[in-house]
């Protein structure tokens, strides 16, 4: 019984500094990529934060993009 007990607790130490990207990986297979092409920032830098991970964040067709610090939702270029 306590050879099954340290198994187990073995086993959830090894699990746990890996469960945030098992996490992250199960979203990223749920996230969608939408179509067009995030626009180039022209001069400077966007808020450093992160309003977005994926393009499955974003309302409409609106996709994630860089803003030069972090990440928003921006009207893609679709070159049409």
């Amino acid at each position: 019984m306590e050879l099954k007990f340290v198994c187990l607790f073995t086993v959830a130490l090894l699990i746990l500094p890996e469960w945030p990207n098992l996490i992250e990986g199960a979203a990223a297979s749920k996230s969608k990529v939408k179509p067009g092409i995030c626009p180039w920032r022209k001069l400077g830098l966007g808020h450093c934060a992160e309003y977005c991970t994926n393009d499955s964040d974003c309302p409409g067709e609106e996709k994630c993009c860089s803003n030069g610090c972090g990440h928003q939702c921006t009207i893609p270029y679709t070159g049409e």
